[in-house]
């Protein structure tokens, strides 16, 4: 039996107390926010399945920003791009929750390699709880828990990726009609009440 990793207690709270405060001003401002946490710097070959996607919206649509949270080595080409991205680093989880917060779209890319299939779809659970949309590369985690173009999206090919962006980024109201599903999708399957009956 596999007892998938879920929404916790601080995490739920935390949340919670940040989508009843005010902290998402700064989505008020002209910047659509793609956001990337990464704990270590073994993420960079995971990023690579995202990034020339994100160079090409970077490009296409100057509103946009890039905001990396935690360790990351960006590839040179994204260099160009340099004013269009926000660098923060490795910082406490709650003050993790709130950067992330603070942004419109969320990003879980996984290279395809068995390893990753392994791996929990914990990135698109935080995400979901602070109703934000999430684009994730189609591993089995992320299959379990998204309902393609409901509650999330899955992309592996660049051109999918860029396709998604762009249709993020030029809807807002469809960024807040996916991410109120993704919450109420997580809250239904991934609280600790609901791992605890499953």
């Amino acid at each position: 039996v596999i007892i998938e990793n879920a929404l916790d207690t601080q995490t739920m709270v935390t949340a919670d107390k940040i989508n009843n405060s005010d902290v998402s001003a700064t989505k008020s401002d002209e910047y659509v926010r793609i956001v990337y946490g990464s704990g270590t710097n073994t993420h960079n070959i995971d990023f690579e399945e995202a990034a020339p996607a994100i160079a090409a919206v970077l490009a296409k649509y100057p509103n946009t920003k890039f905001r990396v949270i935690g360790q990351l080595d960006l590839p040179d080409y994204l260099s160009k791009y340099i004013s269009q991205i926000e660098f923060f680093p490795t910082c406490t989880y709650e003050e993790y929750l709130v950067l992330l917060s603070e942004c419109d779209i969320s990003i879980a890319p996984l290279e395809n390699y068995i390893f990753n299939d392994s791996k929990s779809n914990i990135k698109y659970i935080e995400a979901s709880s602070l109703h934000i949309p999430s684009i994730c590369s189609p591993r089995s985690a992320f299959i379990q828990a998204i309902t393609h173009e409901e509650n999330g999206y899955l992309c592996e090919s660049e051109s999918e990726w860029i396709q998604e962006f762009s249709s993020l980024i030029e809807d807002k109201q469809k960024r807040i009609t996916i991410g109120e599903k993704a919450y109420q999708n997580v809250m239904s399957h991934y609280s600790p009440v609901s791992i605890a009956q499953d």
